[in-house]
């Protein structure tokens, strides 16, 4: 004998349903107890939360796909007292990471930024890189205070924290600059001055000429930085405060 089968109808939901947030409305509408309401909340969340990691591995995988190009646009050298060998070096200046990578990052509803911190002696750097619908990947680098020459305090903290920020981001990011060769010793190489240090733009150069697309006169300038607690004197700013202050203008030219 056949066994007769019952067919069962299964009734798909609404469109305007099918998120938590228009399910949480439905039940709100339909006079729901909080317990159930709260549930739903828990059940929104979990769903953002899903979206914007999605949102972010999306944007990044569309970066990298065209990721800028750094040039290591700073050459370093330098004698050993002890030695007599010349080390000689190339790396990338933190104000020229920003202005590739700043642009493109935000094509993509991606921003980068930097959390310096102390502890123990030691100094902290964390960069973040976050989308705009909310999720964020960081990396954390920690280093003594560079003392070499004859640096204050403060400018030794600053000076770790720059190379920090460098070398925090760019791994996050997945970038390389152009040739990887920091602190390569060369003994045949010819010798230099002490800390010489070769640059194709400087960093005031290149804040000047971001401040003429800005501000009228220098004096106008001036005063932005003043009301902006930026640095006044820009003949006696640090490498980081010269890098913060051309991040600033940047982003006051968006």
């Amino acid at each position: 004998m056949a066994t007769k089968t019952k067919a069962i109808k299964v009734i798909a939901p609404p469109l305007e349903y099918s998120t938590p947030a228009s399910l949480i409305m439905a039940a709100v509408a339909g006079k729901a107890n909080l317990e159930q309401v709260e549930k739903l909340m828990i059940l929104q969340e979990r769903f953002e939360k899903r979206q914007s990691e999605k949102a972010y591995n999306k944007a990044m995988s569309e970066f990298k796909a065209n990721p800028p190009q750094i040039i290591k646009d700073c050459q370093v050298s330098f004698k050993s007292e002890k030695t007599g060998h010349t080390t000689s070096y190339k790396y990338a200046e933190l104000v020229n990471i920003v202005e590739k990578i700043d642009p493109e990052l935000s094509k993509y509803g991606l921003s980068s930024t930097w959390c310096p911190k102390q502890e123990n002696g030691k100094i902290g750097v964390t960069c973040r890189i976050s989308h705009v619908l909310g999720h964020r990947e960081e990396g954390t680098l920690w280093a003594n205070a560079d003392t070499s020459g004859s640096k204050n305090d403060i400018q030794a903290m600053g000076s770790t924290i720059t190379y920090l920020q460098r070398y925090t981001v760019l791994p996050l990011l997945g970038l390389a600059c152009s040739r990887d060769d920091d602190g390569q010793s060369n003994p045949e190489s010819k010798p230099a001055p002490v800390a010489e240090i070769v640059k194709k733009q400087t960093l005031q150069d290149m804040v000047r000429e971001e401040a003429k697309k800005h501000f009228k006169t220098p004096d106008d300038f001036k005063m932005w930085r003043v009301n902006n607690n930026l640095v006044e004197d820009l003949t006696k700013a640090t490498e980081l405060e010269m890098a913060k202050l051309f991040n600033y203008l940047k982003t006051k030219g968006q």
